[in-house]
């Protein structure tokens, strides 16, 4: 009898681990850390000489929550970069993101996801892809910004949202900072564990580079990721690099960990992309280029 109680209570706790550290319950705990905030007073009006001015927005068909943008217009920029960050902080906290936009020469436009920041809701993964798409649609109706001078531009978490963006809507390129190919596969890098879970214990709804990577033929895109990188591993990029048909022009840092990178140079590397851009599209012969730049490496991926 007592051999069967502890069997049972066993079980019962073993059921209750792999439950909790299914990839559905992992997401819930640990996929959004939004800071919420009612004011953002560490804001100037001025960065880096660009007027900031803040803005409400929300989904075009109404349903979704009123969200909070930040506009900062750089004088004699061509492009707006639509800042899509990762999965933690605020507009505030990740204003380091907005100056190197700003440093490149460009305009940038961040915007807290629901329930980040000053945003109402609460964070989903399906919410945040309607965030994306929220804040561009803003942009080119409201702002009247046409589409041909926005560039998204993905950072971690918010590569995904960047990619379902620019696959649902026009945009002159995207640029990508440690992008992932799908939150399954992601995980699954860093978690090798979760590779015991069936995908039916995952989230309903994924998000991530490889879809958009996979149709783009036209799109420009920039990709940065660092080859220590521990949280979205590089492997990542790889994948996407291979599956890539479009312009592609790729950073893969040898020695760098998540996020490591420095202001002064990533808004060298933009700022040498944006120029190369054709406000009327690629050449037909670019649809093809592919440049793979390893630095701190000499054999190629």
């Amino acid at each position: 009898m007592l051999f069967t109680s502890l069997a049972a209570s066993s079980l019962y706790f073993l059921a209750s681990a792999i439950l909790a550290l299914s990839p559905r319950e992992l997401a819930k705990r640990h996929l959004f850390f939004p800071v919420r905030t009612r004011v953002y007073c560490t804001l100037p009006e001025r960065i880096d000489g660009a007027i900031l001015k803040h803005c409400q927005f929300r989904s075009r068909n109404k349903k979704g929550p009123l969200l909070h943008g930040a506009y900062i217009k750089k004088p004699g920029a061509k492009y707006v970069l639509l800042l899509h960050y990762g999965q933690g902080g605020n507009i505030a906290m990740n204003i380091g993101l907005a100056r190197m936009a700003l440093a490149a020469g460009q305009s940038v436009f961040t915007y807290d996801y629901r329930g980040y920041g000053m945003s109402y809701g609460e964070p989903s993964i399906e919410g945040l892809l309607d965030d994306g798409v929220a804040a561009h649609d803003y942009l080119v109706q409201d702002l009247k910004i046409p589409p041909s001078q926005l560039v998204q531009y993905g950072v971690s978490l918010g590569t995904g949202v960047a990619c379902h963006v620019a696959e649902q809507r026009r945009s002159a390129a995207v640029i990508l900072m440690s992008p992932y190919t799908s939150l399954k596969e992601a995980s699954r890098d860093s978690l090798p564990f979760l590779r015991l879970y069936p995908d039916s214990m995952f989230p309903e709804v994924d998000m991530g580079a490889a879809p958009f990577m996979k149709k783009n033929r036209m799109t420009p895109v920039l990709i940065w990721h660092g080859g220590k990188d521990l949280v979205i591993r590089p492997e990542n990029t790889k994948r996407l690099a291979k599956i890539s048909r479009a312009p592609l022009t790729l950073y893969l840092e040898a020695n760098l960990h998540h996020g490591d990178w420095s202001i002064n140079e990533m808004s060298e590397r933009v700022k040498l992309f944006v120029t190369g851009l054709n406000s009327e599209g690629p050449r037909k012969d670019a649809m093809i280029e592919k440049d793979y730049i390893e630095v701190g490496r000499r054999n190629s991926i």
